[in-house]
């Protein structure tokens, strides 16, 4: 199914949190030598974040549950103008019923876990690039940006 989408696209395009373990990795590998798709063409960005930040963040996100807006409690550039209520929708937001504590802290180290390979396999590739995600998410998406317009990619 990745294989006949990716086919169809023209141009630069974003897998966002795929692939998720090493087998994946290898497959994903495998439709991009099968699409012509150049290590060149590639990069593999890993959003670096500590534990406590990353707690922090899953457990204040808020979303709207008619137009899927995203917000957050805490993240000022993030909250809505009237508090737990949509600005677009008028709504009142929901948070996912999985965001607590302990649920998250299993889903963090799960992640790690099945991450930690595919680090070293994009590092061995040469196209990983670490983006330190416990900074401000001005700052995160402009180092995101960089990479993504960079001559690496375009030329």
């Amino acid at each position: 199914m990745l294989r006949n989408k990716l086919a169809t696209i023209k141009g630069n395009f974003i897998l966002d949190g795929y692939p998720r373990v090493y087998s994946q990795a290898e497959i994903l590998n495998t439709i991009f030598e099968e699409l012509n798709i150049s290590k060149d063409e590639v990069v593999a960005i890993y959003l670096d974040l500590d534990e406590t930040t990353a707690t922090k963040r899953a457990l204040g996100r808020l979303t709207c549950s008619k137009c899927g807006r995203g917000y957050h409690s805490s993240i000022e550039e993030l909250m809505p103008k009237n508090e737990f209520t949509c600005d677009d929708c008028n709504i009142e937001l929901t948070k996912r019923q999985d965001d607590n504590e302990e649920t998250f802290k299993i889903r963090f180290n799960t992640y790690l876990k099945e991450t930690s390979p595919l680090l070293e396999y994009y590092k061995e590739k040469g196209i990983l690039k670490i983006v330190d995600s416990n900074k401000s998410t001005k700052e995160v998406f402009e180092t995101i940006e960089q990479i993504l317009t960079g001559d690496r990619l375009n030329g």
